[in-house]
């Protein structure tokens, strides 16, 4: 049976899909189930042919490196075309063109034509992957083995992915539970949170879980075009009546300071995340997918502290860096948030994206468990990654999680990392941006440790990111191979709070703009485009008003943080006239004896829009110009945007606000 190479869905998604839950008559969509795999069946045996000759049987056999029988993520490949098992559903066949998939538990069997045949295997991110290509003459038994190249269990580290799958429409396949396990195996993933409808809900661990792979079914929470919430550790089903019926309006009905209430009013460890955040960053796009899925309500869900973690890493939200500078952002306002990761796969579409591709891998306050390793997420006890692992990483002792108290001006630290992939460069990053870049002896390697020094001033927060070139059949990209650790925070000790050095951080002041700007654009898309039934108008007011009053306390206070000043003469000093129409002119200073710098203007998301100049110019004042357009001279849209002069050493930004 051969599937030929098509164009896959994204994880299975539906571009017609709207926020609020489907009721589904679940015996109409179980016929549905068996009459869409028989047609798809009947396509995969017609290709084949009932009598072709040439075609042979593969007994495939995955074995670890000692010969124990081991479940895998497995494609067979031959002539274009990929090849399922002979039960496509019970292995959750998925078909995505030369990316496509399946899982087995060890020994499966496939038909495939006599020739050239490529066999691809892997099992999560601890152990090396299959990619072979072998000639086959008749039918025949192979067995490989794969090799583990760490243990991270071993380490402390236990990997989940918090946004799965199993009953999300589109859908061919009717999966449970039982399904779950084989993928948590085979995907070497200790904790799976599948969000499905009620039915498949029982408030307590599936009972088919072990002591190590733990299956959850719980809710993801649509508030409409506000948020998606992926909620962990749920034991009463949330019920939300939200009365938002009319497509392609904006509801404000249900906040989530709501649903968080109701979340963590229940016993045991709960966490809310923030899922997909960043589906688009056109607040304005509101209509179906991805617009539905936009994190509209970031500014003020931080401000209330409703969300316990934001996802860094999900297949339906933007990928790094672009995805990643709002939570940078974040962290500048001084929120102290954890990453969380979840794939937001949909198995039963027959063409999802892997399980785990994405995951977060958390230090559990205690041994394993369910509600540890809730606790060591919300703690900020993780990484992210979609293939790299940390296996330290710290600044002056510390931790992702801890608080240290800062008492001298450097500040030391280690980071240790393994890939199974090579990878090209390690970064340390704080509220100032990229501290430290450091790189392997012979620019590339699968496993490298590094000490570092950095300056400590203008700092509360500290991370580490891996970066490399993504390949291979079994990763899953993220603008290339991406981990990026949680924040190990920063507090001044006593004897650095000194009263000259107490001021508003610039970056405080500038996450508090950000934040700002996004109040402001959430606010003007319910005000056009939205419904608030149920009364709800006041409340979501409210929440606007009290983000806004919080926003702009924060911009104007002051902080134990000294503000990184430029040198003295490095002065962005106006941009006028603002709010501009058509455009704007940056006046700015350079020291005596000039230096190296970047002016560039930058959208709320953090992209670049236009660089306005970069490289050498001599002590004195200059003018730079902007023309509303961006760097490919297209004009961009009203709204707010930022102008940021970068030194080697420090940066500073305006705002700018364009009105066509």
């Amino acid at each position: 049976m051969r599937y030929p190479y098509a164009t896959p869905l994204l994880c299975g998604r539906s571009f017609a899909y709207h926020s609020r839950s489907l009721p589904l008559d679940r015996s109409i969509m179980r016929r549905s189930v068996i009459l869409a795999t028989l047609t798809l069946l009947g396509g995969w045996i017609a290709a084949a042919g009932p009598a072709d000759a040439a075609n042979v049987t593969l007994s495939l056999r995955f074995r670890d490196s000692g010969g124990t029988q081991l479940s895998v993520r497995a494609g067979v490949f031959a002539g274009g075309a990929s090849y399922p098992t002979g039960n496509p559903e019970g292995n959750l066949y998925q078909s995505r063109g030369a990316h496509s998939y399946f899982y087995t538990g060890g020994n499966v069997n496939v038909v495939v034509p006599a020739g050239q045949v490529t066999i691809r295997a892997g099992r999560g991110f601890e152990f090396e992957a299959l990619d072979t290509t072998l000639a086959v003459t008749s039918s025949r038994t192979l067995t490989f083995r794969l090799s583990r190249i760490i243990n991270m269990s071993n380490l402390g580290w236990y990997s989940g992915d918090t946004h799965v799958h199993i009953s999300h429409p589109p859908i061919i396949y009717s999966l449970d539970a039982q399904d779950l396990l084989m993928v948590a195996r085979a995907e070497e993933l200790n904790f799976i949170n599948s969000m499905e409808e009620a039915e498949f809900f029982t408030g307590t661990i599936d009972p088919v879980s072990q002591s190590d792979r733990i299956v959850f079914f719980s809710k993801e929470q649509r508030n409409a075009h506000f948020s998606h919430l992926s909620i962990l550790g749920m034991k009463q089903w949330i019920y939300d009546s939200s009365g938002c019926e009319e497509e392609d309006l904006a509801c404000g009905s249900t906040l989530d300071a709501a649903i968080y209430a109701q979340a963590h009013a229940q016993p045991g460890e709960i966490a809310v995340i923030a899922t997909h955040p960043f589906s688009t960053f056109d607040t304005f796009d509101i209509e179906g997918w991805p617009g539905v899925g936009m994190w509209r309500g970031m500014p003020v869900d931080l401000a209330g502290g409703t969300v316990d973690a934001m996802d860094l890493l999900s297949y339906t939200s933007a990928v790094p860096p672009a995805g990643v500078e709002p939570y940078f952002q974040a962290l500048n306002a001084g929120f102290r948030l954890p990453p969380a990761a979840g794939t937001d796969c949909g198995l039963g579409s027959g063409t999802s994206g892997p399980v785990g591709g994405y995951r977060v891998y958390v230090d559990p306050v205690g041994a394993f468990t369910m509600d540890s390793w809730i606790a060591g997420l919300k703690a900020g006890r993780s990484f992210v990654s979609n293939y790299p692992l940390f296996t330290a990483f710290n600044v002056e002792g510390a931790v992702p999680g801890d608080v240290l108290t800062v008492d001298e001006a450097t500040l030391t630290g280690t980071v240790s990392v393994r890939c199974r992939l090579p990878i090209n460069r390690v970064e340390i990053w704080g509220d100032t941006g990229l501290l430290r870049a450091m790189t392997p002896p012979n620019g590339t390697a699968k496993s490298f440790t590094a000490s570092f020094e950095i300056a400590s001033a203008g700092l509360t927060w500290v991370v580490a990111r891996v970066l490399g070139l993504s390949s291979g059949w079994h990763v899953v990209p993220a603008g290339g191979l991406f981990a990026q650790t949680a924040p190990v925070y920063l507090e001044r000790s006593t004897a650095l709070r000194e009263p000259e050095t107490r001021g508003v951080s610039y970056t405080r002041a500038q996450a508090a703009e950000y934040l700002l700007a996004q109040v402001d654009e959430t606010e003007a898309v319910f005000n056009a485009l939205g419904s608030f039934p149920n009364g709800s108008r006041e409340s979501f007011d409210l929440a606007i008003a009290s983000a806004r009053a919080f926003y702009t306390t924060l911009a104007s206070s002051p902080t134990d943080v000294a503000a990184p000043a430029l040198p003295a003469a490095w002065t962005l000093r106006n941009a006028w006239p603002n709010p501009f129409a058509s455009d704007v002119h940056i006046d700015y200073s350079t020291p005596v004896g000039g230096g190296e710098h970047t002016v560039a203007v930058y959208d709320v998301a953090g992209r670049v829009v236009s660089t306005l100049f970069s490289g050498r110019r001599d002590g004195g004042d200059h003018r730079l110009s902007w023309d509303g357009r961006d760097s490919s001279g297209e004009r961009v849209a009203s709204g707010v945007y930022f102008v940021r002069m970068r030194t080697p050493d420090a940066a500073v930004a305006r705002k700018l606000v364009l009105l066509r």
